[in-house]
């Protein structure tokens, strides 16, 4: 049975739901700012929600997502709004990667966050993304126009997405990827092209990182491959090289 946020807050309490960050340490995503807030975002259908949730499972950041759950604070609306002023305190030296950890399952809280993605990039020329297990109940047009990547399960979920005007759709395959090039995944029928950043590069060329590559803030990248979403294999997968 899938644990809840609350049975993941252990230990002393800490003070915020929301972590902002100017420069990621992450390696997949790359240097840039990031955010970060508790579950309690995240809507109660998502699949991974603890139950192998990367922010769950890998690296360091299943101590980020455990302090961030203990915080008093749960209300989405109440998260929505300490990660926006957080977003709007960055510098904008760097794009802004939205929820390593964390959602709006709400419209409300979607407007609210929304909006302080889109001003990030209105006030300083920086590409902002994230990605939702809401697309279902939240439709794109509630997130004031920031782009939105919709994470997706099944054939019905892209469906779903792309009727409540979801253009990105990112699918969790259930293995590692066949190949680098566009595949068909056996489960879902969808025609994927496979993340470049969970693939080691070959030798002498530079991995490839989030702040490198915008295949998933641009949908005529999945259009011009004839491809239904983006692929992502379970994070815990070791990476392998290009065939």
């Amino acid at each position: 049975m899938a644990r809840t946020p609350k049975q993941w807050a252990r230990g002393d309490r800490w003070r915020s739901p929301v972590a902002v960050v100017e420069r990621s340490g992450d390696k997949k995503i790359g240097p840039i700012s990031a955010t970060h807030t508790s579950q309690y975002s995240c809507p109660t259908a998502c699949p991974f929600l603890g139950s192998g949730c990367y922010a769950e499972t890998t690296g360091h950041q299943p101590l980020t997502t455990l302090r961030l759950n203990s915080a008093r604070v749960t209300g989405p609306i109440a998260i929505a709004r300490a990660e926006a002023a957080a977003v709007a305190g960055l510098t904008g030296r760097r794009q802004l990667r939205g929820h390593v950890v964390g959602d709006c399952r709400t419209a409300a809280a979607a407007r609210i966050v929304g909006a302080s993605y889109v001003a990030h990039t209105a006030r300083y020329g920086k590409r902002h993304w994230t990605y939702t297990h809401a697309s279902a109940t939240v439709p794109l047009r509630a997130w004031s126009g920031a782009h939105v990547v919709a994470s997706i399960h099944t054939a019905k979920d892209a469906t779903r997405a792309r009727r409540h005007g979801y253009q990105v759709l990112a699918l969790a395959v259930d293995d590692r990827h066949q190949t680098h090039k566009p595949y068909t995944d056996t489960r879902t029928g969808l025609r994927v092209l496979p993340c470049p950043a969970q693939f080691a590069p070959a030798a002498g060329s530079v991995a490839v990182t989030c702040d490198r590559c915008h295949m998933c803030q641009d949908p005529k990248v999945t259009a011009r491959a004839g491809c239904d979403a983006i692929g992502f294999q379970p994070d815990q997968l070791a990476k392998v090289q290009r065939t």
